[in-house]
């Protein structure tokens, strides 16, 4: 059975890392209250977590294209104030 959950990622300059169930995908990223969220959809008969690996960049943060594999999204928080990037990390 297949469900879509929700996690968050904070804004951090370090990369961060989720647990979760393997074979899951990514479907959606946007700012909920001035929070970074991501949905995810996720098979909850998978037993193995395996971790996936988000990088955070805000608009004109410089960054190595050896630390960034795929691009998820882009989201407005603080009311489009500040800008910021998602991608899959390696």
């Amino acid at each position: 059975m297949k469900v879509i959950y929700k996690y968050t990622l904070r804004v951090i300059q370090s990369t961060q890392t989720l647990m979760v169930p393997i074979h899951s995908e990514i479907r959606f990223v946007e700012e909920q209250n001035n929070i970074i969220c991501i949905w995810m959809e996720v098979d909850l008969d998978e037993t193995i977590s395996v971790p996936f690996r988000f990088k955070v960049l805000a608009t004109g943060e410089e960054f190595s294209v050896n630390e960034v594999e795929e691009y998820v999204g882009s989201v407005k928080l603080f009311n489009g104030a500040e800008i910021y990037h998602i991608y899959e990390a390696m």
